[in-house]
C-alpha cells in the first residue's frame, strides 16, 4: 500500500498547495517513482526535501527498535535494511541530520519558504509621520519612514489580516536579495477574492446521484481532506450526494468534533423539478439503475446539527441561513 499512500499524501498536499498554504510531509518513500507521482500531482508547487541520515545514524534513533527486529530477520523488506532506498537525484534541499538536532535541521529546512511573488507598489497612499502623529501624502517612501501602500501581485496570494491572524498577515519587501522594508497586511477597501478559486481535488471521483461501488470510498476520501483542512484552522463545506447513513458517520469520524452534519432537505418533487441533466427522467425510464431517491434509498439523517430546507426558496436564501449557523458556531476567537 506504500505506493498508493504516497499518492494520496501527494494529492492532498496538491490540494493545499492550490489554497495557497505552505504544506511539509513527512513519510518514508523510498522509491523515486513515487516521489515523481507526487511532483506530477503538485506541480511546480513540489519541492522535494532529502532527509539524509546513513542507516548508523537511523538505527541510533530508532525508538520503536524496528531496525534490531529488522536486522534479526523479524520484519521482511524492511527500508535500509533488506529493502532498498533510492536517494533523490537532485532534491530541492538536502538536509544533512547526521550529528545535528531537530531543531537545527528544522531551522535549515524552514529557509525554504514562505513563498515568495513579483510585485510592485502601485500607490502610495499616505506617509506617517509617528512624531506628529499626522499624515501626509507623498511620491516615495524615505528611509525609516512609515506608510500605508496598495501591493499588487502578479498572481493570487493567500494572507490573513494582520488583525485576525498576525502570523500570515505580515510581508517582506525584497529587491534583488536586499531587504528594503516590511509590513503588516490588510485587505483595506479591496474586494475578498478568495471566492474566484476553485480548488479541485483529483483524488475525488466525479459521482452522479447512481448508487455506485466506488461512492463510499469518495465519501471517506472527502471526509479525511475535510478534517485535514479543519486540522489547519480552514472551514470547509462539502456538497456531495451521501445517501448513506454509514457513510457520513465515517466522515463524523474522521473529522471529529469539527463535524456538522448540514441536512440539503428537498422532497424528490422539488429534486425533480430541479433536474439540468435530465437524469431523474431518465431514472424514472429505467435508464438508469440505483438511482438515489427513485430505484435507491435516501436515509435522512436522524439528527443532523442544521436542516435546512429548500423548497420553495432561492439558493441565496439557502445560503445566509448556512453562513448564518457557520457564522454562529465558527467564529474565530482571535
Amino acid at each position: 500500500d506504500r505506493a498508493e499512500n504516497i499518492r494520496r499524501v501527494g494529492e492532498v498536499a496538491a490540494l493545499l498547495a492550490d489554497a495557497g498554504l505552505i504544506v511539509i510531509t513527512a513519510f518514508i518513500s523510498p522509491y523515486r517513482a513515487d516521489r515523481e507521482r507526487a511532483r506530477e500531482a503538485a506541480g511546480d508547487a513540489f519541492r522535494e526535501v532529502f532527509i539524509d541520515a546513513d542507516v548508523a545514524t537511523c538505527e541510533s534513533r530508532d525508538p520503536k527498535g524496528l531496525y534490531k527486529r529488522a536486522r534479526a530477520g523479524e520484519i521482511a523488506e524492511f527500508t535500509g535494511i533488506s529493502a532498498p532506498y533510492e536517494e533523490p537525484a537532485e532534491p530541492d534541499i538536502r538536509v544533512d541530520t547526521s550529528g545535528r538536532g531537530v531543531e537545527e535541521c528544522l531551522d535549515e529546512l524552514l529557509k525554504i519558504g514562505p513563498k515568495r511573488v513579483d510585485a510592485v507598489v502601485e500607490q502610495i497612499e499616505r506617509v506617517i509621520d509617528i512624531d506628529a502623529l499626522s499624515d501626509h501624502d507623498a511620491s516615495r517612501v524615505a528611509r525609516d519612514e512609515i506608510a500605508d501602500v496598495v501591493i499588487r501581485t502578479n498572481q493570487l496570494v493567500a494572507f490573513d489580516n494582520h488583525e485576525d491572524l498576525a502570523g500570515t498577515g505580515r510581508i517582506i519587501f525584497v529587491d534583488r536579495h536586499l531587504t528594503l522594508g516590511g509590513g503588516v497586511l490588510s485587505l483595506g477597501n479591496y474586494p475578498d477574492q478568495r471566492q474566484l478559486v476553485t480548488v479541485r481535488g483529483t483524488n475525488l471521483t466525479e459521482v452522479d446521484h447512481r448508487v455506485e461501488p466506488d461512492r463510499a470510498e469518495n465519501i471517506r476520501r472527502v471526509g479525511e481532506v475535510a478534517a485535514l483542512l479543519a486540522d489547519a484552522g480552514l472551514i470547509v463545506i462539502t456538497a456531495f450526494i451521501s445517501p448513506y447513513r454509514a457513510d457520513r458517520e465515517r466522515a463524523r469520524e474522521a473529522a471529529g468534533d469539527a463535524f456538522r452534519e448540514v441536512f440539503i432537505d428537498a422532497d424528490v418533487a422539488t429534486c425533480e423539478s430541479r433536474d439540468p441533466k435530465g437524469l431523474y427522467k431518465r431514472a424514472r425510464a429505467g435508464e438508469i439503475a440505483e438511482f438515489t431517491g427513485i430505484s435507491a434509498p435516501y436515509e435522512e439523517p436522524a439528527e443532523p446539527d442544521i436542516r435546512v430546507d429548500t423548497s420553495g426558496r432561492g439558493v441565496e436564501e439557502c445560503l445566509d441561513e448556512l453562513v448564518a449557523y457557520v457564522t454562529e458556531n465558527f467564529s474565530n476567537p482571535r
